[in-house]
């Protein structure tokens, strides 16, 4: 895990999946970077995340095996969900949030 080193220790915790936040973060805020692997029980258990940000596509996953696992373990805060160009972006925000209905799904993009 890689622990930004310009946010307050006190800072609410946000979780990036395989780097996804690229123009996302506060500067309030403090990022953990994780790879899809290592999301966790005792990852979630110990930062606490207010926040989890994570690719549309990542490698080896994408975002509805990592909204599901999230949720199974027990996240119940936002998910910003970050993908590339999409011809409707709503219907798909739409799709995710009714696979995982105890988290909120924002999607925004795009990624380059």
């Amino acid at each position: 895990m890689v622990f930004s080193d310009t946010s307050p220790e006190n800072a609410p915790v946000v979780l990036v999946v395989d780097g996804a936040s690229q123009g996302v973060l506060a500067p309030a805020m403090r990022a953990v970077t994780v790879s899809y692997a290592r999301i966790d029980i005792k990852t979630l258990g110990d930062l606490l995340p207010e926040l989890v940000i994570l690719p549309l596509f990542g490698d080896g996953f994408d975002a509805i095996e990592a909204l599901q696992r999230l949720e199974r373990l027990g996240y119940r805060g936002l998910v910003i969900v970050r993908g590339p160009n999409l011809p409707n972006r709503a219907i798909v925000e739409r799709e995710l949030a009714a696979i995982v209905p105890l988290l909120t799904v924002r999607l925004t993009g795009p990624i380059n």
